[in-house]
C-alpha cells in the first residue's frame, strides 16, 4: 500500500520536477497508540490475554496473526 505512492514520488522526482512531500503512515496518528501489541518474543499466555482484553478468542487471534504473514510483512529481522 505505500509502494505505489511512494514510487510515484520518486518517478516524478527523477523526471527533474518539484518535491512532493510523503509520509508513510496514518496522517491522523500525532501519538503513539497503547504498547498492547505482544512482542514475538513474550510467552503465548501474554498473547492469548492481550487479545482477550480486545475481545478476540483464541481462534480468531490465530486468524488474525496468521493474516498478517500473508497481508503484511513479517519476517526474520523485523516486523513493519
Amino acid at each position: 500500500m505505500v509502494l505505489i505512492p511512494l514510487g510515484a514520488v520518486f518517478t516524478v522526482a527523477g523526471c527533474g520536477s518539484p518535491f512532493i512531500p510523503y509520509s508513510a503512515g496514518r496522517v491522523d496518528a500525532t501519538v503513539a497508540g497503547p504498547a498492547t501489541v505482544p512482542e514475538p518474543q513474550q510467552p503465548l499466555a501474554s498473547h492469548t490475554e492481550s487479545f482477550r482484553l480486545q475481545g478476540f478468542n483464541e481462534t480468531e487471534m490465530i486468524t488474525l496473526v496468521a493474516c498478517v504473514h500473508t497481508l503484511g510483512q513479517v519476517g526474520q529481522l523485523d516486523v513493519l
